[in-house]
């Protein structure tokens, strides 16, 4: 073997043992790619599930979440092709007096650069898998924004609805003051209080239709049509599986960061190593060159480090938001798994008061018929049933969204309704 050609393989081998090793990046793959459903498809069929489900892959959540993740994808492709052979074509002056140009062609063939484009790579390809968990996410927040929407109709009209029969009540009521006072068995002091109390209601009616009007807007725009008369509130969710967070597509996304930033320091540190290429070009009519070059800025090494220091922070920064994450979706799951078990206790008293404040009442306006009671007493009462109507409406409600939205931070929401996003997002379609 030639001296030069020995020294060239020894000193090539030793820089192809020395090439920066980016993470592994199966264990990430598997957590994606692998994901299995952790609670059954109880709520896929119905008109509740069919509607979530047409809300979620209409919504603009996953549609940003499709955007991020194509966007993703072409910074992998723009990444894949280090590798590949290099060709140019072009015009040359020949050197000849007067404008004389020749042809010239060259091929360059990266053969290493420490390790660096692998890295890329394999960042790119994190951010890949990070971006397919985030929409995920996406279509999570989704689903549980219509399961929110869908039970706040449910709700406000009941609110609604409460209103109006106590204001109707409260009329009925209000009449026989004003009946009674005509006919002098009652003071102008009493009519004047249940007309005070009569506008009261009113207004509190007024605003409970208004509630009504914003909810079935917000309906319409996430389910695309008006909410139908008679829907009920949303079925009871599945508990939350043992594993708790640990599927949770926010934990997993964080994850990929961490991977991601580990790999963009691995390519920063392979930037401290010199890249080898091999080149032939050919000018027609001479002979064709060829050889081995070596490229490395050697004025660049304050830069060199600073993008090193930098990549550490950025692992660094990355893993304090895996840890907060983690944090934050425990604590999140501990609040509402407290709420969900507080919550059956709530709708019990919200119940029996409803049920207690009702007698009273159905005695109060015995009593008043009878002179037994006052007026005000009376209204106190209509008031005091109100109130605790209204309350067991707002237990019912937290009853029924608590349990959604405790599959929504655990990351199994959709697996309730069957919704599998296509691997391949397709193209957002623009609803006018």
């Amino acid at each position: 073997m030639k001296p030069n050609l020995l020294v060239l393989v020894t000193v090539t081998a030793a820089l192809l043992g020395g090439c920066a090793k980016p993470p592994d990046l199966a264990p990430l793959q598997s957590a994606v790619v692998a994901r299995h459903a952790r609670v059954g498809a109880t709520l896929a069929k119905g008109d509740f599930g069919r509607s979530v489900s047409h809300a979620v892959t209409t919504s603009t959540d996953l549609g940003h979440g499709d955007a991020a993740l194509r966007q993703a994808q072409a910074s992998l492709l723009a990444e894949s092709g280090p590798f590949l052979p290099q060709v140019s074509v072009g015009l040359q002056s020949t050197g000849e007096p007067g404008f004389s140009v020749g042809s010239f062609a060259s091929l360059s063939q990266l053969i290493y650069d420490g390790g660096a484009s692998a890295s890329r790579q394999a960042a790119a390809r994190a951010r890949v898998l990070g971006s397919q968990v985030g929409r995920l996410d996406a279509a999570s927040s989704a689903a549980l924004g219509a399961v929110q929407a869908w039970a706040q109709v449910v709700t406000t009209r009941a609110l609604a609805d409460a209103a109006e029969h106590s204001l109707q009540a409260l009329e009925a009521t209000t009449a026989k003051i004003e009946a009674r006072t005509k006919a002098g068995l009652g003071s102008s002091a009493e009519a004047l209080t249940a007309q005070s109390r009569l506008a009261n209601d009113r207004a509190a009616l007024a605003m409970a239709q208004s509630d009504v009007l914003q909810a079935e807007a917000i309906f319409a725009e996430v389910f695309g049509a008006p909410p139908k008369p008679g829907i009920a509130l949303p079925p009871p969710a599945p508990n939350l599986p043992q594993a708790g967070a640990e599927g949770s597509p926010l934990l997993i996304r964080a994850q990929a960061e961490v991977f991601a930033a580990e790999a963009d320091r691995t390519a920063a540190l392979a930037g401290r190593m010199p890249a080898l290429s091999l080149s032939l070009s050919a000018i027609p009519g001479e002979q064709a060159v060829s050889g081995l070059g070596a490229q490395q800025a050697l004025s660049q090494a304050r830069g060199r480090k600073a993008r090193i220091a930098a990549a550490e922070a950025q692992v660094e920064a990355r893993r304090v938001d895996l840890d907060a994450t983690r944090r934050e979706l425990d604590s999140r799951l501990r609040i509402l798994s407290a709420q969900k078990r507080a919550i059956d206790g709530r709708v019990q008293a919200a119940s029996t008061a409803a049920a207690a404040n009702q007698a009273n009442l159905e005695i109060a306006r015995s009593q008043f018929q009878a002179g037994t009671r006052s007026l005000i007493e009376l209204l106190d009462a209509e008031r005091e049933t109100l109130s605790s109507e209204q309350v067991q409406i707002q237990a019912d409600h937290d009853r029924a969204v608590v349990g959604y939205a405790i599959l929504a931070a655990s990351g199994d929401l959709l697996d309730v309704f069957g919704i599998v996003l296509p691997a391949q997002p397709a193209a957002y379609q623009v609803h006018g």
